[in-house]
């Protein structure tokens, strides 16, 4: 039977962290405060868009158009920066340094079966996509409110983001096979899963016209705000949701996998 107390008492400290470590405060809230601050210097001349009476290149002659594809690509950045800084050690790493055999000796300290540990990791991952999609939402409605854009069109931004995390996390929890991996070849794991949803889209257009085009996952920066690009692929949001499917399928498998395993009492033990 699951105990949540034990499986929130390992997931709460990966949870604190994420939320109160100094790493999270410069390289998770400041980008985010540096891109609530450069939203609310933009403004409109009349011919372009301006940033603290800065004019800047527009490609878009009507105003609304031209601020969203600032504040696109303002969050697109600040979604590069966490990816390499925060989301790439402080949740990647972490989540495969927990399959080290160091790690897994430790665990075996503790009264949590294989599957809750499972668990935890799916908490800590789905935690982290939940967080960074509180902040982007407030990131939204603020930017929203002041220059009266679409705020639907600013929530697709959030989630590519959620979707970006969730299904990367959920690849680094996949990969565990079980195989003997020493800890050069696992330290690999977590850096193709912050690549994998992006290098999608490159394999998107191979699929074009394909029964599968529609619900292809993907989860790319960078895209969100160009006009030309959902013209040649399509909507972005249904793959955005897939992302997420695909990386909570992921995750699902993974606490499946640890369900075989079972605590052996000594009690149990054959003569």
């Amino acid at each position: 039977m699951i105990k949540i107390h034990r499986i929130w008492t390992l997931a709460r400290l990966d949870i604190k962290r994420i939320v109160q470590s100094r790493a999270s405060l410069w390289f998770f809230y400041l980008p985010f405060g540096i891109a609530t601050i450069a939203g609310l210097g933009l403004g409109w001349n009349g011919r372009s868009t301006v940033l603290f009476t800065i004019p800047l290149e527009s490609c878009c002659d009507s105003r609304d158009k031209a601020i969203l594809g600032v504040l696109h690509e303002h969050f697109s950045w600040v979604w590069i920066f966490i990816a390499f800084t925060h989301l790439l050690p402080q949740l990647l790493f972490r989540l495969q340094d927990s399959f080290l055999v160091s790690q897994s000796l430790w665990l075996r300290f503790t009264p949590c079966l294989p599957y809750e540990v499972a668990i935890s990791r799916a908490l800590q991952v789905i935690f982290y996509g939940i967080w960074i999609g509180i902040l982007g939402i407030i990131w939204a409605l603020i930017n929203s409110l002041i220059h009266q854009v679409s705020f639907t069109s600013l929530l697709l931004d959030v989630l590519g983001v959620v979707s970006y995390v969730i299904l990367s996390g959920g690849i680094v929890s996949i990969l565990d096979f079980g195989l003997a991996l020493g800890y050069s070849e696992r330290r690999v794991i977590p850096i193709v899963a912050l690549f994998v949803p992006i290098l999608f889209l490159i394999v998107y257009p191979l699929i074009k016209d394909s029964p599968y085009e529609r619900f292809f996952p993907y989860a790319s920066p960078l895209i969100t705000g160009s006009e030309v690009f959902t013209k040649l692929f399509g909507g972005v949001m249904i793959h955005f949701i897939m992302a997420i499917v695909v990386g909570i399928l992921f995750l699902g498998l993974h606490i499946i996998n640890k369900k075989r395993y079972f605590r052996v009492e000594l009690n149990q033990m054959p003569e």
